[in-house]
């Protein structure tokens, strides 16, 4: 549980409660040069005050079957309190976006701080970096390189595979609206600053030599820009312990 208020969350049944984590995150990240590991339900990694960091999924599907995954900004967005965070049923306080009261996301003067890792080792920064990879340029907000395709009917995905009709998603509708699920989105490479995994490889102030760095992104405005945090899929080799069903509770 965070050092700063939290609460209330409007029309969710959950509680917040301790939780005694043990996350072990390795000193030397490796890139992942074969099949890249998603980032599953559950924390994916964990910020600088020791909460629990959410991939985009609320762990529903529609119809249950596991194509058209829930996001859950869209969905449980309105349960999230003024932090932006809100408890999962097992007590764990966590955050799918921008963890708003962790740091100041309005200060666009300045490179963010670090504000967590990921599970494979690498730094998480808030919402701004400078602009060229390199350290220089002025100091800009980090954009996300995906965007709302442009569907009405979820018939395919974004790779462009076509789906049987058993997978197909319900029509876009003002029920349904694009973005409602994850696979509303679609990655364009150079669209953004950052790449495919939400980060980039770039000198920051803590790595004057440059490392592999994600950000949290967000729209000009300040609302959220998918995928948020780290994902869908790692850049790194994700070490064992951190992630799955009882994971968090490592031996140092």
């Amino acid at each position: 549980i965070p050092g700063y208020d939290i609460g209330p969350w409007q029309g969710h049944p959950n509680t917040p409660a301790n939780q005694n984590f043990v996350f072990k995150i390795t000193r030397s990240p490796q890139k992942n040069n074969s099949t890249p590991t998603p980032t599953p339900l559950g924390h994916i990694g964990v910020w600088s005050n020791g909460v629990s960091i959410f991939n985009a999924k609320d762990a529903r599907s529609y119809n249950n079957a596991n194509v058209w995954h829930q996001n859950a900004i869209a969905v449980e967005g309105p349960s999230f309190d003024t932090c932006l965070g809100h408890p999962a049923p097992n007590g764990e306080y966590h955050h799918h976006l921008n963890p708003r009261c962790l740091y100041n996301d309005r200060d666009s003067s300045k490179h963010s701080p670090i504000i967590g890792y990921a599970f494979d080792g690498f730094p998480i920064y808030g919402a701004y970096g400078f602009k060229g990879v390199d350290g220089t340029g002025s100091v800009t907000r980090m954009r996300s390189s995906y965007r709302l395709r442009a569907i009405t009917e979820r018939t395919t995905l974004a790779d462009g595979t076509v789906l049987q009709a058993a997978q197909y998603g319900p029509a876009v509708t003002g029920q349904y609206t694009l973005g409602y699920y994850v696979e509303d989105f679609e990655y364009v490479d150079g669209l953004g600053d950052l790449d495919v995994h939400n980060g980039r490889f770039c000198i920051t102030p803590d790595y004057p030599n440059g490392t592999y760095a994600y950000f949290v992104t967000i729209e000009a405005n300040g609302t959220a820009a998918y995928p948020y945090t780290p994902g869908p899929d790692y850049y790194g080799v994700v070490p064992a312990g951190n992630t799955g069903p009882g994971s968090g509770h490592n031996t140092p």
